[in-house]
Formats: structure tokens, sequence, C-alpha cells
């Protein structure tokens, strides 16, 4: 049986779930976690579909010039 990934409804990028098909998703929280520190427009953009920031993976990217840059962790509550 293969299992598909969930899909960030915002980006449509990969999340770190893989539902089984019979899973049924209700009051199911989803997490995008490609917010990186100080791209204020997508977190207004994901604020704005309902999500809200939840944590921080501190230092999570580093840069070429060796700067880092934190993670934000962005979560939506399915209702259903």
């Amino acid at each position: 049986m293969q299992t598909k990934w969930t899909l960030c409804p915002i980006c449509g990028n990969k999340t770190r779930l893989q539902p089984l098909p019979d899973t049924e998703l209700k009051n199911f929280p989803r997490y995008c976690p490609k917010l990186v520190e100080g791209n204020t427009r997508a977190k207004n953009l994901y604020e704005r579909f309902g999500f809200r920031e939840t944590g921080k993976n501190f230092r999570a990217f580093k840069y070429d010039d060796g700067s880092y840059r934190d993670e934000y962790k962005m979560v939506k509550i399915l209702a259903g």
C-alpha cells in the first residue's frame, strides 16, 4: 500500500506527514515547514489563510555568507 504526502494548501509543498489512505482528517493540524524568518509576505499570506505561528527552529537555515535564519512553524486546524 502506497501512501501520499499531505500537501500544504497554500504553497503546495509536501508536509512531513504521510497518512494512510483510509485516514479521516478531522480537526487535524497541518504544517508548512518552509517559512523562513524575514519572509513577512509569506507569513502574512499564511495568516490570511488561517495559519498561526506555533514555534520556531533556531538557526534552521545556513546561507553561503555564514549567516543563519530561523524557521517558523505554522499550523492550521482543519475543521470537519
